[in-house]
């Protein structure tokens, strides 16, 4: 599969937007030290490669224990590499993650996500939330 990534975009507010040609954003906002939200919209076909876990990578291992925040609210649907690609990440990263917060709205999402959770046998790490105001209420607390 050919792999067309945009350079990744500093957005105003110091966020950083990845693109693919297949229209799938990831969104990465620092929302405090030890905290990252990631906010992922449209169907992602895995053209953006491991860039994605890249970044949260080099984040994990800046803060030493990362609170990842996982906004869903816009997938369409994930492939099954790209669910694949994130379990194995779950797996190899769970001793520099603190907690997993992923919201999801629609249930193909939820699904693909609970599979991720159980086969990264990551216990209660990953948490699923299913109603914005609770996942914004987590974001702040």
């Amino acid at each position: 599969m050919l792999r067309r990534v945009s350079q990744p975009e500093k957005l105003p507010d110091g966020a950083v937007r990845l693109s693919g040609s297949d229209g799938c954003t990831f969104t990465f906002r620092r929302l405090r030290p030890g905290a990252m939200l990631v906010v992922i919209a449209g169907y992602d076909t895995g053209v953006l490669g491991d860039a994605p876990l890249d970044i949260m990578t080099a984040e994990a291992q800046r803060s030493g224990a990362l609170q990842l925040f996982v906004d869903t609210r816009d997938v369409t649907g994930v492939v099954t590499p790209v669910r694949e690609a994130w379990t194995a990440w779950f797996m190899r990263h769970q001793a520099q993650l603190q907690r997993v917060t992923v919201l999801v709205s629609d249930k193909l999402i939820n699904s693909a996500v609970g599979v991720a959770k159980h086969f990264s046998r990551t216990g209660d790490l990953i948490r699923l939330v299913t109603e914005p105001a609770r996942f914004d209420e987590l974001i702040r607390s």
